[in-house]
């Protein structure tokens, strides 16, 4: 979901906008109204693809996960 506004008054969805008037939009439809004059206020962002971990990485945390935990008293 994106959020935009418009300089003039729309009706998107079935629903009236006042001029200036902040809306959620659908992924969907946010390039052609950009292309009508909205202007995207807000973007939800997509979710970050995990960067694979080097060799060291994988090391330094079976290390962590093998090590034997100290015992409180």
């Amino acid at each position: 979901m994106a959020v935009v506004k418009f300089t003039q008054s729309i009706k998107y969805n079935g629903q009236f906008y006042a001029a200036y008037q902040s809306f959620e939009v659908l992924d969907k439809d946010l390039e052609s109204l950009v292309d009508a004059g909205a202007v995207i206020v807000s973007q939800a962002q997509t979710k970050a693809t995990k960067e694979p971990k080097t060799g060291q990485e994988l090391d330094t945390q079976d290390e962590q996960e093998n090590k034997p935990k100290k015992k409180r008293k």
